[in-house]
Order: C-alpha cells, then structure tokens, then sequence
C-alpha cells in the first residue's frame, strides 16, 4: 500500500509536523482486486477502562482549587479579589486554616504571581505581610520585568514561560488578570481561539500536578449573574473545573465569594468577608477578615433589593450605608463621601448632615483620622449587621 505524507497540526498549537499515514482509496479497498487491508485487533491506541487505576482527585485547596487545572476567579475592579488572593497564598505556603480555608492541606507549596495590574513592592508585598503569607515560598513577575529580563512576553501559550514555571515546582500559579497574559492572536471573543491559548498550559498542569487560578474581569451588566458575568467565551468557564464569583453585597457592605462551578466536588459554602485597613511594618494596607458563611450564591446576591426606605432621611442614610460598603476598603473622605450621596438622592447638604449624624449616634458609622487635616468615615459592619433585618 502507499505510503502518502501529510501535515498534521500539533493539538497543543505547536508547528504542523509531517506524519506518514497509509493512502486507502477505493479501490485499495475492493476485495475484487486482491487488495488485503490489515486492521488492528484492538484499535492500537485505546486503553481499557479495565486497565486504568482509579487515582482520588488532588486539591491544592480542599473542594475549592484542583491540582491539574483551570480555576476561574471573577470579580468587579475593586472588589477585594487581590486580598482574597493574598488569604489563599497564605494558606497555600504555611497550611494555616482559617475561616476562609478550614480544612488543613496535605501540604504546602511554592505559589508562582503573574502580576499585570498591581505592583509587587506597594501592593502585593504588604498584602501578603498582612495575610500571614510565607513570602519565601512566593514568586512574582509582571509582563514589564519579564519582558526586560528574558525579550519576551509571558503568555499563556508560550512554551518556554511554562517550562520556566514547571522548573519552579509550584503548588499554584496565579494569572491576575487573564487579560494581560493572552498573546495577540488570542481572541477572548472566540471558543476555539481561548481554547488554543489554554490547551499547552492545562497540560502542562496535568503532567505536573500545579493549579492554575485565573483571575477575570467580570461584564458591568446590573442584572447578570453566573456564567454571564465573565467577561469574553464561555469557553473558559466550560473548561474550568471550578469557578469562583466574588461581588459586594447591596445592603450588608460585605464582599461575598461564591462557588458558582465545582466539576469535582460539591461546591464550598459562600463566604463572606469585610475589609480592614491594617499595618504591614510601616506600610498601610488592607486584609481581607473572614466573616461567615452563607449558602446564598451570586444570583441571590445581584437580585437582591436594597431596603425600603420609610423617608428622606431614612433614604439618606441607606445612601450613606450603600455608599461605603461599596468603597474598596469600607471608608471615603467626608467630602467625597457627601458629594456622591448628595448626587445619588439629590438631598440637600442640612438633610446629608442630619443622616450622618444619627448613624454616627447609634454607632453605624464613624469618623477616623486619615492623616493630617483629613477625617473618615467608616463603616462599622459589627453594628450594620445588627441594624438590618431582613
């Protein structure tokens, strides 16, 4: 039979390599002719399922974080995903539980940060001071210093940013946000296209046995929750076996994270945290404090109703409420503070002071330093828990 060469394409998008496959026409297949055509017993290539061993999925978190594959974590700017991130790290490289990740781990581990949005020094290096971390078990690099140090780009799909990270050995890698480290034919828009420039870096997780945590932006749609809250294909969200939501909620000032995809195990309880400022040497910074648990989800948190008011000032004061749970850490300037309230409910500056007072009255809120000639208003979230009922 003849022999014919043909090109193949690599299925982890590497160059097309020549294969020597066997020409059947046919006439090659018309016993008529004399032709034999000589057929594997078995199929050559499959595996009995009577052969494989049974092997227990390995966590890097217990139920929440695969060794082996993509996990998904989505979130609005702002929200406290990078604290969130600092707790893991934590947890990952010194197996201290806490109210975040309860269940010690089989062990630690070495966690690996692309950085493309935060800086290592200022932002990063406090945060995981604060959070407990084990900074020698930390490695980090943004796409700038990558760049400078080896003339190239550290993207998803090149091979030869995966082999540096399998010579490190981690536990985990963190791409924060997938958005920076997507090559230019990458296309967040396309299924095949996501699925090409994550084909090389799941395997490679496979073959060694790291989780790869991928940090995204999530779309501003109001009402959206779920899969729909990921910005681009749902491609990557299909190819995560876990996934995890973070938002804030509308009338508690809390940040929730919400197990929304769990493809091996059943899905974590919600967990709900405030944020604080804190000190990291002589650095200020904030940390994530774990709150409670909750078994409300995403969509239950985006449909939420914010509390009727009972009048202008009761309004006022929800507005006062609304406001500084949404800042990123819990507080605002007073100006800044009065001038978005008095925009959202067109009240006037007497009915704003008026609102601010009694919530400072009954301890809702008060006001701290935040340097020299400046004031703060913060919200108390111990006394905002026991003022609302649902």
């Amino acid at each position: 039979m003849e022999n014919q060469k043909k090109l193949i394409e690599s299925p982890l998008g590497g160059e097309a390599a020549p294969l020597m496959i066997p020409m059947v026409t046919s006439a090659s297949l018309d016993q008529n002719e004399g032709t034999q055509v000589e057929l594997c017993t078995d199929g050559g290539v499959f595996r009995k399922m009577s052969e494989i061993k049974v092997k227990p999925i390995e966590w890097v978190i217990p139920g929440v974080v695969p060794r082996g594959e993509l996990t998904l974590l989505g979130g609005d700017g702002g929200v406290g995903k990078g604290l969130y991130l600092a707790q893991m790290i934590a947890y990952v490289t010194t197996g201290e539980t806490s109210g975040f990740f309860p269940d010690r781990p089989t062990n630690t581990g070495t966690v690996i940060i692309f950085s493309g949005e935060d800086q290592m020094d200022a932002v990063w290096k406090p945060r995981l001071e604060a959070a407990g971390a084990d900074s020698e078990k930390v490695r980090a690099i943004d796409p700038g210093t990558y760049w400078a140090e080896t003339g190239e780009m550290p993207y998803l799909d090149n091979p030869t940013t995966l082999n540096r990270i399998v010579a490190a050995r981690p536990a985990l890698v963190i791409f924060d946000p997938i958005q920076q480290f997507l090559s230019p034919k990458a296309n967040m828009n396309s299924r095949t296209k996501m699925r090409e420039a994550t084909t090389l870096l799941r395997t490679k997780a496979r073959q060694h046995g790291f989780a790869v945590m991928l940090v995204m932006h999530t779309n501003k749609g109001t009402s959206a929750s779920g899969r729909k809250r990921l910005s681009g294909s749902t491609d990557l969200w299909d190819g995560a076996r876990s996934v995890l939501l973070m938002g804030r909620t509308k009338n508690e000032g809390k940040v929730y994270i919400s197990h929304e995809k769990s493809s091996n195990a059943c899905p974590a309880e919600t967990a709900l945290f405030t944020i604080e400022e804190v000190k990291a040497g002589a650095i200020s910074t904030a940390k994530a404090v774990f709150d409670s648990n909750t078994d409300r989800k995403d969509s239950d948190f985006v449909n939420e109703k914010l509390i009727q008011s009972t009048g202008k000032d009761r309004s006022v004061q929800e507005m006062i409420v609304s406001i500084l749970g949404r800042a990123p850490t819990g507080q605002m300037a007073s100006d800044e503070l009065q001038k978005a309230v008095m925009e959202q409910v067109q009240c006037s500056k007497s009915t704003y002071d008026k609102a601010r007072s009694s919530l400072a009255k009954t301890k809702l809120i008060r006001n701290v330093r935040g340097g020299p000639g400046r004031r703060k208003g913060l919200l108390d979230d111990s006394a905002l828990k026991f003022r609302i009922v649902r």
